[in-house]
């Protein structure tokens, strides 16, 4: 399964890669709005920032949309706060993914 990480802190985004691939997931990171809008798809989950650079996650999730989405930030109207453990991760990713 494919999923783009789009997060601009590259410490949590790194964290968010190697957690997954180490689950076999095929990931691919991005700092920023514009990065992510120029991966090719199709993607099987987009894991989002709500704040990035040129703009938030919602751009990102209207350019691909119809893939299943998953935000994660520090505020509260995020699927997964920051900080967060691995395993609530993994937990997140496979209900979103239904797996």
């Amino acid at each position: 399964m494919r999923i783009l990480v789009v997060d601009d802190d590259a410490q949590v985004r790194g964290l968010m890669e190697r957690v997954l691939e180490l689950q076999q997931y095929a990931v691919i990171g991005v700092g920023s709005v514009h990065d992510a809008l120029a991966q090719e798809g199709p993607w099987d989950l987009l894991l989002l920032d709500r704040i990035l650079p040129n703009g938030d996650g919602k751009k990102v999730a209207a350019h691909f949309a119809g893939t299943p989405t998953l935000y994660v930030s520090g505020y509260a109207d995020a699927d997964l706060q920051k900080p967060f453990r691995a395993q609530e991760l993994l937990a997140k990713v496979a209900e979103r993914l239904g797996v």
